[in-house]
């Protein structure tokens, strides 16, 4: 990506972060939480999680790429890895902790 389309990936998480606060602050509770459980995450992880703990109607509707403040440059996370669970079988990332 270039350094434009890194500006530009950062201001849309800066307003996503605005935005959303409440939702990315349990997203990162629970990211870590499963992290600390399982040793890595996904954000599959993190939405099922979620919906689990009652935070579906907050997360209805909602743009999924918020996800990406969870998991951004400089929150201490790192990936290691994809796995095919996305929706359609899509790569989706692995985290762990630097």
């Amino acid at each position: 990506m270039t350094d434009e389309g890194d500006k530009a990936r950062d201001a849309a998480l800066d307003m996503l972060e605005q935005a959303r606060s409440g939702l990315i602050t349990t997203a990162k509770t629970q990211a870590s939480i499963i992290y600390l459980t399982n040793g890595r995450v996904t954000s599959v992880e993190v939405m099922e999680a979620m919906r689990a703990a009652g935070h579906g109607a907050a997360m209805a509707g909602v743009d999924p790429r918020w996800m990406g403040a969870v998991f951004r440059n400089g929150t201490g996370w790192v990936r290691i890895g994809w796995e095919p669970t996305g929706s359609h079988s899509r790569p989706v990332a692995i985290w762990g902790r630097a």
